[in-house]
């Protein structure tokens, strides 16, 4: 019995050891090297920040997968959704949106909080697409897990359609905001 209760246990504590995709927060741009060993990461210094990445396909997506490191401490991690295929029209990214959010969903408790510009179409849900397109909207869902903050979201920029989801730590985040504001 105790050998069943012990492998019951170690699969809820391997998987709650990670914050994103086998990284914790906290830990180095070493130790990410070291797990993805097989993979060559594209490195951007900006500052104090440190930011690696590299593409690969998330759930049928072409997706860059950024992790962020300020202090040699890794605070953030994001996918960018089908970043290099603007082919893709409104309706497709809405598609893809809408296919992550459901699986995010089912993992954790998230919260839409889309963002109208212009709500001329806002009590118009099959025009979501043309919102879009026109930048009337930004669809927006957030939710915590532990000390991590989640945040999904879908919006033109710069004429172009952005995918994000955004893991972070809300214990570093909150560090570096707090360095910022001591700055003044």
């Amino acid at each position: 019995m105790k050998n069943l209760l012990l492998l019951l246990f170690i699969p809820i504590v391997c998987l709650s050891q990670n914050d994103f995709r086998k990284m914790n927060w906290g830990e180095s741009p070493k130790i990410l090297k070291e797990r993805y060993s097989d993979i060559s990461f594209h490195k951007e210094i900006e500052g104090e920040m440190t930011i690696l990445s590299h593409k690969e396909t998330v759930g049928g997506i072409q997706t860059t997968v950024v992790y962020s490191f300020t202090g040699d401490k890794f605070f953030a991690g994001l996918y960018l959704f089908g970043y290099e295929s603007y082919s893709k029209n409104s309706k497709d990214r809405l598609k893809d949106f809408s296919s992550v959010s459901a699986r995010l969903n089912k993992k954790y408790q998230m919260t839409r909080e889309d963002v109208w510009i212009n709500d001329s179409w806002k009590d118009n849900p099959n025009q979501l697409d043309h919102a879009l397109y026109m930048a009337h909207v930004s669809l927006i869902e957030k939710g915590t897990y532990d000390d991590t903050v989640i945040q999904h979201s879908l919006e033109k920029s710069e004429g172009e359609l952005l995918h994000r989801l955004m893991y972070s730590s809300a214990i570093i985040i909150k560090q570096i905001q707090d360095s910022i504001d001591d700055d003044f």
